[in-house]
């Protein structure tokens, strides 16, 4: 069950990474064309690309809960033997979801401050900028809980050997 809503989520998030991805691409190639050949620069295409970026990113991050691709610090960890390393990866699971506790709650209140502010470029407010944080502080969360489950759910040994293979590769 875990599995399933942590893959769901994040193949949701990685469609909308990719749509974004193509919107701000776009936004970029339209103000390149007016600022270099038609040489009438359009006010608001910096500022768009700035927040499909923000939003882009944010969903990428949710993705790379679930897939444990942050950067970390991993020497401890390395030379702990299979025991100690499961301890390290609970305490490093633990501290990511106290973070994003913290984060969520934070960014709650920055969008309460800001939710009704106009952008100048764009024209909207920045509540749908803002929103970016909370919601992708929920995804993570999400992601980072499904995570722990995971560690202490049935083992899938097949998936265990590949995803073992995997670290071998990546080393």
């Amino acid at each position: 069950m875990a599995e399933k809503l942590s893959a769901y989520l994040a193949a949701l998030c990685e469609c909308l990474v990719g749509i974004l991805m193509t919107v701000m691409t776009v936004v970029v190639i339209i103000g390149v064309f007016y600022r270099y050949v038609l040489e009438d620069a359009l006010s608001w295409t910096e500022e768009m690309a700035r927040y499909v970026m923000i939003w882009m990113c944010f969903l990428a991050a949710s993705v790379l809960v679930r897939e444990g691709g942050h950067i970390g610090i991993s020497i401890l960890r390395d030379m702990a033997p299979p025991a100690g390393k499961t301890v390290f990866l609970v305490v490093a699971d633990i501290a990511s979801i106290a973070f994003l506790l913290m984060w969520g709650v934070i960014s709650v209140e920055s969008y309460e401050i800001v939710k009704y502010d106009i952008s100048p470029g764009v024209n909207i407010t920045l509540g749908w900028v803002f929103a970016s944080q909370p919601v992708c502080a929920l995804l993570m969360l999400i992601q980072a809980v499904l995570a722990l489950i995971r560690r202490f759910g049935p083992t899938d040994h097949a998936a265990q050997a590949e995803r073992s293979m995997q670290e071998k590769v990546d080393a």
